[in-house]
């Protein structure tokens, strides 16, 4: 029936149902209230990066150019040293030479024995021991090449200093050898590579100008006459060797504020009859002074 269908069209409520133009108009108005910032429509944007996550790539991009700083300074400073070694190894870097004694020395601090000879150093020694050392000076020695005794290493010192021997014009006699070795046995047992100042000590050098000797006036240039030994607040460890009695022209012997000095006075000091003066305060010697010497 053309009524019915009419009547099914239309809602009973009498509203019409909009038309789809109608529609087509509200979405339409709809999207540009949106564009418009309506809030009833918000635009949804990127969302903003956490703070923290900005100072922590600060942070690290600040510690990454501190870091190759520190490397480029690094290297400049290795270059820097590695041509200052060059230019002036003497104060840069010093090593005793392959043929000293201190790199005998070495050996003994390290494996308490000379394992090792250096080939510039053997005929030396063995001239020495054999011409000078046995015959002349110390004719108790029986130390081997190989021994870190205080008397092999002052007849290194001896070989180091003077090469095959005294067997030219203006080297030591052998009164001044006898004085050289002494002064050698005194400088080892004590650990003479350690002290505060050890000055020419162990030289070809005239004793007279190793530090703490003086020496007596002398027309004789080549005879040493030793009258002062003063090794005052200078690092000494050790005990004092009995050989220090072939000094036979010492008047004075100071070896004060040594604490590292130990065991007993030798009593082969009172041989010495011109020591009038002889100064052993604060140092761990133990025993009494020669009455020789009072």
């Amino acid at each position: 029936d053309p009524q019915e269908s009419s009547s099914l069209r239309q809602p009973q409520d009498g509203n019409a149902p909009p038309t789809n133009e109608e529609d087509d108009g509200i979405l339409l108005a709809d999207c540009r209230h949106a564009s418009d910032g309506d809030d009833d429509f918000p635009l949804k944007h990127p969302p903003e990066p956490e703070k923290w996550i900005l100072w922590g790539s600060t942070f690290v991009m600040i510690w990454v150019f501190v870091g190759v700083g520190l490397v480029i300074m690094r290297r400049g400073n290795i270059h820097h040293h590695q041509a200052t070694v060059e230019d002036d190894a003497n104060t840069a870097v010093s090593f005793p030479p392959p043929c000293s004694v201190e790199r005998l020395y070495d050996q003994c601090v390290q494996m308490q024995n000379i394992s090792h000879i250096p080939t510039c150093l053997e005929e030396d020694y063995d001239e020495w021991k054999r011409n000078w050392l046995i015959p002349h000076i110390d004719p108790n020695f029986s130390e081997p090449s190989h021994s870190c005794h205080a008397t092999n290493l002052a007849l290194y010192g001896l070989a180091t200093a003077f090469g095959g021997g005294p067997t030219v014009a203006g080297q030591p006699l052998q009164s001044s050898l006898l004085t050289r070795y002494t002064l050698g046995i005194l400088y080892f047992t004590t650990r003479g590579p350690g002290w505060i100042r050890n000055d020419h000590w162990l030289s070809n050098r005239s004793v007279c100008e190793w530090y703490g000797v003086s020496c007596h006036d002398n027309d004789d240039e080549d005879e040493e006459e030793i009258a002062r030994l003063e090794l005052i607040r200078n690092g000494l460890h050790g005990t004092l060797p009995v050989q220090l009695s072939n000094l036979k022209t010492l008047g004075l012997l100071s070896l004060e504020q040594s604490s590292g000095l130990v065991g007993r006075l030798p009593s082969e000091l009172g041989t010495l009859t011109q020591l009038t003066k002889l100064s052993l305060e604060q140092n761990a010697l133990t025993g009494s002074i020669p009455l020789t010497l009072w």
